[in-house]
């Protein structure tokens, strides 16, 4: 998981043609789909309630937007508004679209759905899926939220034009009319419950409306009356009733004009628009209904049909249901548009406004995009009408209202950035932290990337460290080949407006060579893919607008150019086994081949022998997609700059930085640069003969190219473990601060003190890029205006500045990108509105890069009190509406690899959840407890993120889950650990059930987790567990943790469960997993065992069994080791060599001794009162002492000698009681009292177990002394 912040840098308003234009349900939004791929969502103006305001742009799949549908899913921060938006373009890409910060959720690929044809429309299922239809025969049924198919019917063996679904009585079955491209319309039965589609047994037969395939467009049922529907014509609207009786048929008003829309406002009313931009509003039924009055003046419970605000057509009753009366279309409303090629949308009325409004988007003569507003009511009330009366104002006494443009404006109008002096046309990243971009005036400059991420564009080309000159006209491609093993280096493409191309060299700033093969722009190059071979293995295609190719060799500095293509080109083919063939494959379907040798046109194939052709190449480009963002989007690099624009080939819109948050900060805690340090306008003398170079940009200055540095210079002995203290030391020495004298070798760069610099430049750190990229990033994404005291403190302490003209974006699925829209009524604070996630994302890098910033300035700050100040500061209180960050995002970085991230992510989270109120934890609880229980296996993504989160949520905030929802998380945790398949959420899971195991026990079997965690150690030697995935070493750290926190709160259920399970086990794999983990505990911690140290030893000593060989002999080896390691640890604990017995001193004041030869209890030793903290032998074996600190009393024993002895001990008889006497016990165990006791104190009721642990210690310094070291550094010398 990454976290990836885009950054955009806007140049100007996007332009590009709408095709496609929907509005939310409840009208406050409206999403416009381009024609090159790209969504722009707009928000209703709430005080306006008319004007638009641009608010997301997303950017998707680089072809044409066809369809568009918003509907609700199931999102963490989700309400019950529309909440998403699914885009279908040309080319069959689908895409789910987050419709509050644009982010993309889901994407699913044409090429990849296994149907035949492409889809270009969708609709929404009552159950919430998604049936998808278009030039194809299927229908195909999509996951709402996953956007996996989930069916796919072939129904009518042709095309399907367009279909409407409405609910019927039956839950999850829809009746749904389909327009087939024959011009038939059929009545189906939908049910997604079975996944059956069959023929609505109501209708038998289907209803042909044209014999003219083509002209139809849609079709819909009436929402308010759902036994009408239309179908829509070019030239024609055919009103039908569910049977499919014909009721009424509406023509085109001109012959010149076509139809485009229709929609349904009421049950009786129809509003229909055309392609110049007109609008239509009829009634079904005749003009003898209506009535028409002025808007103040309606009778209250008329039904307003149509009002301007000033007039108003109603009529006294809505009838609905007396189709006979449905004679004839009487036209009560029209709007008028001069644009062509307008797209209109018919927006409903908000929750809180009965104003409805007509939108017309078009593009005027310079592509500029122009919206136009008219407001209007309809299906209103008579009484609410009067309400929203405008003025009484007489009107024209026909029957009809007619209704005037009321706004007209650009998309620039609600631009607030002005048009930068310098335009860029093109970009391209150049080495690591250089790009080249390409200018309106022709110029090429090399400009450094963190001035793109900070300064304001006009200051770019001043940057520039260095300018080629050389192009005549806007610069419209830059291109970098790649030829890596070959001296092919530091070479740069440009194409221009008027179709050259210049290779330049961007070490000495030479232009190497021109090109004049294209009569129109450059669109893109391609570089020659390695199968080519021959003399083109380092070989460059520029392809033009007019469809032109042609092929550079950049060794010889020569090219072949081909002319003839007349449609655009989407590939272009080789076969290895003969290079000197080149093939040219159109959109139009033809296949261009060419020999290379003469450059002569062989021949043009068309028709079904192309794919054959085609697929007997082994070499090819893909030229289909614009060379912009996308490809460069999905770069592995920590930054990667480029270009998007809002037409094909056209000027940028906006500089995309995209930095990759986790790799920069895994860089700088290892001590890698991810890029050289920056070039700088030095004096002296340019290289010879470099005329290109525009040396009078600077003034008394001259330009050198980029230094060649070091790009990866290391700090030794800097780990990424993010502990200031253990690092500052080796960042003062290798990475400069202010103040400080950059003392190291690896990085050297020659610094002229007369060159130009800012206050800025001179105080950070000397400067190397990496911190530079930290500052720039991290004031990029804080809230500046927010606190002026935080805001002086990144100024002065820092080193911070804010940034200009920038914005934060999201990186969504595919790689497709949103950036919020900069306008004039959009406050600072706005970033932190839009979403869960985006609020997550920007405060977890923000966090996540505190201890970056202060270790890079060597400040006295405590780097957790400013995670906690950026980290408190956003919250509902002191921002409007406000996004709390999202669970989701933040558990997937708890366990993250990178130290500050992980604290980053638990900060947040634990603290979210602490400052919930109780609504929005019920709210939380609600959402994701639906989700719950999961069963085994585990199938669902969505649940394992419920389980988990709510884990946390009882883990954080105990008492907070009530009882069944408890109850549902801890089976669901415990399914989730136990899922045979390879499960992400395994790891939360552990740490979640260790850490809040007392709230989980009480709904669990905790011998049963227990053992599961045990087996997830891979202390038993497997590698797997039940046959599931291979163990990771995470999972296995994690398993140990947790039943170390297990055994911290719950030590008897530890213990019984390992005893248990090392007497009663049937692998002895299993047993030996449990050896290895007491043995862990043992050594690490002591104290957890100390009162189960009876049972424990009782349970290991069986294993050492004569009579079960084997098991003896297999686990003879670990269970030696923890001997040793008790009696090590534990003065309670003592062992003989020669006899082979092992004594342990118990809490209720006997002690035990053990024969190891035959794995038996052969004495118990009885005398103290009170716990047993030490016991130990003497070097022969013959006398034994234990210390009771609480009696404060030794004791000194004979025990049994060899094995006669315990025979002698266990069936001879003794006088119970007498000095040194030995009773006959049952079961064959000696008992054994002491010869002598010394009282040594007095009795001391409150021992620490933990000194008794460390500081008790016995020294034999002969067969019958003893030195005595006890708590408190008391020491004692018996002779016995």
């Amino acid at each position: 998981m990454s976290i990836t912040i885009p950054k955009a840098i806007w140049q100007s308003a996007p332009d590009s043609r709408i095709t496609c234009i929907i509005s939310t349900k409840e009208g406050n939004r409206v999403i416009a789909g381009m024609s090159n791929g790209t969504i722009c969502i707009f928000k209703r103006d709430p005080q306006t309630r008319e004007q638009l305001i641009p608010d997301v742009y997303c950017i998707g799949p680089a072809s044409t937007i066809v369809s568009l549908l918003s509907y609700q899913i199931e999102l963490e921060d989700s309400d019950s508004s529309d909440n998403a938006i699914v885009s279908i373009t040309a080319t069959g890409d689908i895409c789910l679209w987050h419709i509050y910060d644009g982010q993309c959720l889901q994407t699913r690929h044409e090429r990849n759905d296994g149907v035949k044809g492409i889809l270009q429309g969708v609709q929404i299922h009552s159950c919430g899926a998604l049936v998808c239809y278009g030039e194809c025969n299927n229908l195909v049924i999509l996951d709402g939220a996953t956007l996996e198919i989930l069916a796919s019917f072939d129904l009518v063996g042709t095309w399907i034009i367009s279909i409407s679904l409405f609910t019927t009585s039956e839950k999850d079955v829809d009746r749904m009319l389909l327009l087939d491209a024959d011009g038939n319309i059929h009545s189906m039965l939908l049910d997604l419950r079975k996944f059956t589609c069959i023929k609505d047994p109501l209708v038998q037969s289907c209803h042909v409306i044209s014999q003219s395939i083509g002209n139809a467009i849609d079709i819909s049922v009436n929402p308010h009356d759902k036994n009408i529907f239309f179908v829509l014509e070019k030239t024609f609207c055919e009103v039908l009733h569910a049977e499919f009786k014909s009721l009424i048929k509406i023509a085109s008003e001109t012959s010149d004009t076509f139809f485009k829309g229709a929609k349904f406002l009421s049950a009786r009313t129809l509003l229909i628009w055309n392609d110049h931009g007109a609008s239509f509003l009829y009634y079904l039924g005749d003009s003898t209904d209506l009535q028409q009055g002025t808007c103040g003046n309606l009778e209250p419970r008329s039904i307003v049909l149509i009002s301007d605000g000033q007039n108003a057509i109603y009529v006294k009753n809505l009838d609905v249901g007396y189709y006979s009366s449905y004679k004839s279309a009487t036209c009560i409303g029209v709007s008028e548009q001069s644009d062509r090629s307008v797209s209109l949308l018919p927006c409903p009325a908000t929750l809180l406004d009965s104003q409805q409004t007509l939108y017309y988007f078009s593009c005027d003569t310079l592509q500029k995009m122009k919206i136009a507003i008219t407001p209007f009511w309809a299906n209103i009330t008579g009484s609410k009408m009067n309400e929203v009366q405008i003025s009484t104002k007489s009107r024209d006494a026909k029957m009809m209202v007619y209704l005037p443009i009321s706004a007209k404006y650009q998309m620039r109008d609600l631009w607030t950035i002005e048009s930068p002096k310098h335009i860029f046309t093109s970009m391209v990243a150049l080495q690591k932290s250089f790009v080249a971009m390409g200018f309106e005036n022709g110029d090429i400059a090399i400009i450094p990337q963190t001035e793109i991420l900070m300064k304001h564009q006009d200051y770019w080309y001043e940057a520039a460290t260095l300018v080629f000159k050389g192009h005549t006209c806007p610069v419209t491609c830059l291109f970098v080949p790649d030829f890596p093993n070959s001296n092919l280096q530091n070479l740069l493409l440009s194409g221009d407006k008027f179709g050259n191309v210049i290779l330049w060299n961007t070490v000495s700033g030479k232009k190497l060579s021109t090109f004049y093969d294209h009569s129109q722009r450059i669109c893109r190059f391609a570089q020659l893919p390695p199968e080519v071979g021959g003399k083109y293995k380092t070989g460059v295609i520029s392809i033009g607008q007019d469809n032109s190719v042609s092929l550079i060799h950049l060794e010889d500095f020569y090219s072949l150019t081909f002319v003839g293509h007349s449609k655009r080109i989407v590939s272009i083919h080789w076969r290895t086994t003969d290079h000197w063939v080149m093939m040219v494959h159109c959109v139009d379907g033809a296949l261009y081949i060419w020999h290379l040798k003469s450059g002569h046109l062989d021949r043009i194939v068309r028709g079904p022998t192309v794919q054959g052709i085609i697929d007997s190449c082994d070499a090819k480009v893909d030229v289909s997609q614009p060379q912009d963002a996308l490809t460069t989007s999905r770069s592995t690099l920590s930054v990667a700059t480029y270009p998007i624009s809002s037409k094909k080939d056209f000027v940028p819109i906006l500089a995309v930085a995209q930095i990759k948050v986790k790799r920069l900060v895994d860089e700088m805690y290892n001590g890698e640069h991810l890029t050289p340090p920056l070039g700088r306008k030095t004096g002296g003398d340019s290289p010879p003969d470099t005329p290109t170079i525009d040396r009078t940009k600077i003034k008394g200055q001259t330009v050198k190219p980029i230094q060649s540095v070091a790009a990866n210079t290391k700090v030794a002995g800097n780990s990424a473990t993010g502990k200031i203290n253990q690092s500052i030391d080796l960042l003062k020495k290798s990475f400069p601060i202010p103040g400080t004298l950059n003392t190291s070798k690896a990085v050297k760069q020659p610094v002229d003190d007369n060159s130009p610099s800012t206050e800025l430049d001179k105080e950070k750190r000397g400067s190397r890029p990496d911190d530079v990229l930290v500052s720039d990033l991290f004031s990029c994404i804080m809230s500046w205006g927010m606190d002026g005291n935080l805001d002086r403190f990144c100024i002065e302490k820092l080193k911070l500045t804010k940034p200009a003209n920038a914005c934060i974006g999201l990186r969504g699925a595919g790689g497709y990108l949103s950036f919020p829209i900069p306008h004039s009524s959009k406050q600072s604070t706005a970033d932190w509105t839009y979403s869960a996630n985006l609020t997550a994302q920007r405060l977890l890098t923000i966090v996540a890069l505190v201890r970056s910033l202060v270790s890079n300035y060597n400040l006295n700050e405590d780097p957790a009190s400013l995670m906690r100040k950026f980290g408190t500061m956003m919250n509902e209180n002191t921002i409007s509406d406000f996004k709390p960050p999202s669970f989701s995002i933040l558990i997937k970085f708890w366990q993250d690899s990178i130290p500050d991230i992980q604290e980053a992510a638990k900060f947040l989270l634990s603290r979210s959840l602490t400052t919930l109120t109780e609504e929005q934890l019920n709210k939380i609880l609600a959402y994701w407890g639906q989700f719950l229980p999961l069963q085994v296996p585990v199938k669902s993504k969505t649940g394992c993120r419920a389980a988990v989160v709510l884990g946390l949520v009882g883990s954080l905030l105990p008492n907070s889950l009530p009882l069944r929802l408890c109850k549902d998380v801890s089976t669901s945790l415990e399914a989730i650990i136990k899922d045979p398949l390879k499960n992400a959420y395994r790891l939360l899971a552990i740490e979640i059930l260790g850490n809040g195991f007392p709230a989980w026990e009480p709904h669990l079997n905790g011998s049963g987790i227990i053992r599961c965690l045990v087996h997830l150690t891979g202390l038993s030697g497997q590698q797997s567990v039940n046959g599931g995935p291979m163990l990771n070493p995470a999972n296995m750290m994690m398993a140990r943790q947790a039943l170390l926190a297990i055994a911290g709160c719950n030590p008897a259920l530890f213990v019984s469960t390992l005893t248990f399970d090392l007497l009663h086990a049937k692998d002895v794999w299993d047993r030996v997993g449990c050896l290895k983990l007491l043995g862990l505990f043992i050594s690490k911690k002591p104290l957890m065992l100390y009162n189960h140290l009876l049972p424990m030893i009782d349970s290991m000593v069986k294993m050492l069994d004569p009579n079960h060989p084997s098991l003896r002999e297999s686990l003879q080896d670990i269970v030696t080791v923890n001997f040793a390691e008790l009696v090590k640890v534990f003065p309670s604990v003592a062992f003989h060599s020669g006899s082979q017995r092992l004594a342990i001193a118990t809490l209720d004041g006997n002690s035990v001794i053990y024969d190891l030869r035959t794995a038996t209890k052969v004495t118990i030793l009885e005398g103290h009162r009170a716990a047993v903290h030490g016991i130990s032998f003497s070097p022969n074996g013959k006398l034994l002492a234990s210390l009771s600190l609480q009696e404060n009393q030794i004791a000194f024993w004979q025990p049994a000698q060899g094995f006669l002895g315990s025979l002698v001990g266990a069936f001879s008889g003794g006088t119970s009681g007498a000095r040194g006497g030995i009773s006959v016990p049952s079961m064959g165990v000696g008992r054994l009292s002491p010869f002598r006791t010394f009282a040594i104190g007095q009795p001391n009721t409150e021992v620490v177990l933990e000194e008794a642990i460390r500081d008790i210690k016995f020294e034999w310094t002969g067969e019958r002394a003893l030195r005595l070291f006890s708590i408190r550094g008391l020491e004692l010398v018996f002779n016995v």
